[in-house]
């Protein structure tokens, strides 16, 4: 399972930029994906564009939004 939460400038600092930070956010949900369990899961924010982004390009067996 994978959960996003929200997408939001406070950790630039230590990912350099916004893009840089989505993508390590985007790497969690690919390792979910790629792991050998089943019934792989995302909860993700529907307010949230990145996450809205995330359960239309990844096909994960469940996707719960808030």
């Amino acid at each position: 399972m994978a959960v996003l939460t929200n997408i939001t400038p406070e950790h630039l600092d230590y990912h350099g930029t916004f893009e840089e930070y989505i993508d390590a956010k985007k790497t969690l949900f690919h390792y979910v994906l790629s792991n050998t369990k089943t019934n792989k899961m995302a909860i993700l924010p529907k307010d949230d564009e990145t996450g809205r982004q995330r359960a239309e390009q990844m096909a994960f067996d469940t996707t719960i939004s808030f």
